[in-house]
């Protein structure tokens, strides 16, 4: 898993390499889909409607294509976080973890890489 470390609603990039069952990368042309969940791990329930602890409601979301998010040819992918993609939601943690799961489909297959959030508490 992939571990970044941002500060409280200040932006970030998440960035990695899709690679398929072989772990060879998979080319941004392959790609039909990109989809973006963002959470909180302390307060998640994916069981409940609507499903708490999500941020900034990314949830399933399409990012294939969305500028400025990109997957190249050689299969390096960056996400952009936007200041609202990085609260802290309990003021009593000094780092807050958040997830990401992004998940990359093409015709033949899929690749799903969860990344952890520290978020870092900023005094104001």
């Amino acid at each position: 898993m992939i571990t970044i470390r941002v500060n409280q609603d200040s932006s970030g990039v998440i960035a990695g390499t899709v690679v398929d069952g072989a772990g060879a990368a998979v080319a941004g042309s392959r790609l039909t889909s990109v989809l973006f969940t963002l959470f909180d791990v302390e307060t998640h329930n994916p069981d409940t409607s609507p499903v708490e602890g999500i941020i900034n409601h990314h949830v399933g979301e399409e990012v294939l294509g969305a500028s400025p998010s990109v997957v190249d040819e050689a299969g390096a992918y960056t996400i952009p976080l936007e200041p609202e993609d990085n609260p802290v939601l309990t003021p009593r943690r000094a780092i807050e973890r958040h997830r990401a799961v992004l998940l990359f489909i093409w015709p033949q297959g899929q690749y799903q890489e969860d990344v952890e959030i520290e978020v870092r508490r900023v005094t104001r």
